[in-house]
């Protein structure tokens, strides 16, 4: 193997300084001289017959120098403008790093933000990662095993199918496949951030139609931009995140009318109680369909996406896509998962089930207003007067990832749920604490002749435990100000908020230990659901 730069100048080709490939040639007989002309002609970058060219001019030296800037003050000059001013993705902190930062052990943050399978994976998953043989061979640059056996889960033919390292980076090879830069995509939100991320990578522009208040599409809005600026794609979620809506099978069949690219993200429908639109992309010459190991079989830290794509389409996928995008720990991790189709509906079934009763759970705590929802996470608004920044759940205890209107809690174990009902709870107990001082601070009781609030100690018997009663009624004021309110300012006209009423109900054994430390209920039962443990 000869680098090209190496021939002597008898050669009439060239000096590549700048081009650094190998070629096979045979040394020493003009043969070699001739192979390496013709592996040259295809994709000829420099030579001697080019009419501004000089030979002199492709030296290594005059090459770097005629690169450089004139006055290079820094590298960033080597940017592309557009990148200079974008803002970088904030990414989900994994356990390890929140571990560190909070200084808790990973089994005792429970994570919020990231709408991860709590369950993991199946554990034909972890076998196979122990028994894998050929970790230092390059993977298959087309996943055809993994292709294969989503082929037999989805119905979808091997063909259509393309796979990636996360639906992320199907999201960004559909940009940069389909998108001169200045040209424009449709985004819906509130949805999935990434879209909106990517297009500003890749130069392009959004034009945004935001969902209604009822978080479905406005069909006529995307009817409308359409017309008016002649977007290439449009992002659509179902469930969409951070809601866990659908889009409505009418709404959908509208937009396909449309000349636009349709990219489905189909990231939960798993959850959904109804079926994926993959197969469609057979029928729809504008229909993408992603979907994703991350949350269906609990893959997420593996990076394991797929979509489906019509043929017409997909060849030109695959001539951009990175060669070896999928590691061969994660399509042997993905084709382990496929083969336990019990385990994956058994989870399915328990996370469908915790979020029912999750949902009930929430309508019981006053200042939140859940939304149903047809994916693993449930999102709540937060109620009018209450800032949502300034709801003082324990950073240490459990993370919560909040913006100014809307909450996403994620699906979790029922043990982490009852530990994030434990602090929301905690968090009208506090707020009645400084109602309590700011009444006191009002009527200008000094601090030693106040007496203690008796529903404060109630609740606090009751959430130990200590209170031998099967159902205890608390009270808990709901501080519409007090919230984001500091105890120096004046709080007279929040103390006259209305009391509003809670039901805890802790459950004891016939010896009156408690079993549970009891739930916040709303005023009708919650439903119950499945004990099993994966």
């Amino acid at each position: 193997m000869l680098k090209a730069g190496g021939f002597s100048s008898g050669m009439e080709a060239l000096q590549l300084g700048l081009v650094d490939f190998q070629i096979s040639a045979e040394i020493g007989k003009d043969h070699g001289r001739k192979s390496f002309r013709r592996s040259l002609q295809p994709g000829i970058l420099f030579s001697k017959h080019s009419p501004s060219c000089t030979m002199d001019s492709f030296s290594p030296h005059a090459a770097t120098a005629a690169a450089a800037p004139a006055s290079l003050q820094s590298s960033e000059a080597f940017i592309r403008p557009h990148l200079r001013q974008l803002a970088p993705y904030t990414p989900i902190l994994p356990f390890e790093i929140l571990s560190t930062k909070l200084g808790r052990l990973p089994k005792d943050i429970v994570k919020l933000d990231a709408n991860e399978n709590p369950y993991g994976p199946p554990p034909e998953v972890l076998q196979a990662l122990g028994k894998l043989e050929f970790p230092y061979i390059y993977p298959d640059p087309e996943s055809r095993r993994l292709r294969a056996a989503l082929a037999k889960d989805s119905g979808l033919e091997a063909e259509h199918i393309l796979v990636g390292c996360g639906a992320d980076e199907l999201i960004d090879l559909i940009m940069r496949c389909t998108l001169e830069p200045g040209e424009t995509i449709i985004d819906c939100p509130p949805t999935f951030t990434m879209y909106v991320f990517d297009a500003d990578v890749n130069g392009a522009k959004v034009i945004t139609v935001p969902r209604q208040s009822d978080f479905t599409l406005d069909v006529d809005g995307i009817r409308n931009a359409v017309k008016q600026h002649h977007p290439k794609v449009v992002f659509l979620t179902s469930p969409n995140n951070p809601d866990g809506s659908l889009i409505a099978e009418t709404d959908l069949l509208e937009i396909l009318k449309l000349p636009v690219l349709v990219v489905l993200d189909e990231a939960y429908i798993e959850f959904a109680g109804e079926p994926s639109r993959l197969t469609w992309v057979k029928k729809y010459e504008n229909l993408i369909v992603l979907r994703t190991f991350s949350k269906r079989a609990g893959l997420a830290g593996l990076r394991v996406g797929y979509g489906g794509f019509p043929l017409s389409l997909i060849k030109y996928l695959w001539r951009a896509k990175q060669p070896y995008n999928v590691s061969v720990a994660a399509e042997v991790a993905a084709c382990a998962a496929l083969e336990n189709s019990v385990y994956l509906e058994k989870v399915k079934a328990a996370l469908v089930s915790e979020r029912e009763r999750m949902l009930g759970l929430l309508q019981g705590v006053s200042f939140l207003s859940p939304f149903p929802s047809h994916a693993n996470f449930i999102l709540c608004a937060v109620r009018e007067g209450i800032v949502a920044e300034k709801l003082k759940v324990d950073p240490t205890q459990v993370k919560m990832v909040l913006d100014s209107t809307i909450e996403n809690i994620e699906q979790q174990t029922r043990d982490e749920q009852e530990e994030i009902l434990r602090l929301l709870h905690r968090e009208l107990e506090s707020v009645d604490r400084r109602v309590t001082r700011s009444r006191a601070r009002a009527c200008n009781i000094p601090l030693q002749e106040r007496a203690p609030d008796p529903d404060i100690a109630r609740r606090e018997s009751i959430r130990k435990g200590k209170l031998p009663v099967r159902k205890a009624q608390v009270r808990a004021n709901e501080a519409v100000r007090l919230i984001h309110a500091t105890e120096e300012e004046d709080l007279e006209d929040v103390a006259e908020q209305p009391q509003v009423s809670m039901v805890v109900e802790p459950e004891y054994d016939d010896e009156g230990n408690v079993l549970s430390h009891g739930d916040i209920l709303s005023s009708a039962e919650s439903s119950s659901s499945s004990d099993d443990e994966f």
